[in-house]
């Protein structure tokens, strides 16, 4: 079954690898899809890394990752 991917933002995560954030149309719905990306002599393309959910939870994962990114700034200042 091929997805309707929309690539939305990339971050890089070394020289050879970057997550790609995407939206993706599955079964009639939106699903948020952040996976891992390598470009390798070997390899390139996406992995099986990375996490895929429906868009209907994004606002309840963003204050999730709020909640992260606090106590990731809690521990930098201990």
């Amino acid at each position: 079954m091929k997805l309707d991917l929309t690539q939305v933002a990339e971050m890089p995560r070394t020289d050879t690898a970057k997550l790609v954030f995407s939206v993706v149309q599955y079964r009639g719905k939106p699903y948020i899809d952040i996976r891992e990306f390598v470009e390798t002599t070997g390899f390139s393309g996406f992995t099986r890394r990375g996490i895929r959910f429906p868009a209907d939870d994004l606002a309840l994962f963003t204050r999730n990752l709020e909640l992260v990114a606090q106590k990731a700034d809690e521990m930098e200042t201990e």
